[in-house]
């Protein structure tokens, strides 16, 4: 009885999206079930609260976002929360048990898996994080990925940066080009390095600064426990 229940409401709704099918410009509120069974039916934005019972997809969405799986392909200002969610420009936060992905992010990103954005500017904590320009943080309990690193990368078993500056702080740390601090439980690795590498084994080919460490080398040579170049 209940599933028959169930069924019968589903068919409600689609047919009363179905009936409303000129697309509405912008309103206050959305509920989708499974876009493009939703209502309104296709809005250009959402103001205030859209709910998702399994997938909505609106361009804009200010406000609240709750749902399964979420897509704002323009813009998501405000509180997203789901299973896996998928903006072009966030402001605000992105809470996701699996995935957040966003063209352009400021703000703060946390998931359980992956957060992934092309330019991301504030905090992202994940299990694995992935950005080309972060101005910021990335905190990771495995991986954190970034291109060009201005702030901090952290906590994470392995942080990659092609370009960084201040600090990078985990179990290995990697640059092509640094200037800050590397502070590794194991090993620091750095093409040309501006300051302060920290850890058990420390490798620079351009080296000025200081390493702190029981392995160190540098294009000057191998010193053990501390080493020095200009």
């Amino acid at each position: 009885m209940k599933k028959i229940s169930l069924l019968f409401l589903v068919i409600i709704f689609v047919a009363f999206s179905a009936f409303a099918q000129e697309a509405a410009t912008d309103t206050w509120a959305q509920f989708s079930f499974y876009h493009p069974i939703e209502y309104p039916y296709d809005p250009g934005s959402v103001s205030y609260l859209r709910l998702s019972l399994i997938y909505g997809h609106t361009p804009i969405v200010h406000g609240l976002d709750i749902g399964l799986i979420q897509f704002a392909t323009v813009e998501m200002s405000g509180v997203e929360v789901g299973l896996w969610s998928r903006t072009g420009a966030t402001t605000g936060c992105q809470i996701a048990l699996g995935l957040n992905y966003s063209d352009e992010m400021k703000g703060v990103q946390i998931s359980g898996l992956l957060n992934k954005s092309l330019n991301a500017t504030g905090i992202q904590y994940s299990l694995s994080n992935v950005a080309q320009d972060v101005v910021g943080a990335q905190l990771a309990l495995f991986t954190n990925f970034s291109r060009d690193l201005n702030g901090f990368q952290g906590i994470a078993t392995y942080n990659v940066c092609n370009s960084g500056t201040w600090a990078q702080i985990g179990g290995v740390n990697q640059a092509n080009m640094f200037d800050g601090l590397q502070l590794a439980v194991l090993a620091n690795m750095a093409g040309a390095m501006n300051g302060v590498q920290i850890g058990f084994i420390n490798y620079s080919d351009d080296l000025s600064g200081y390493q702190i460490g029981v392995l160190n080398r540098s294009e000057d040579g191998f010193m053990p426990f501390f080493n020095w170049s200009d």
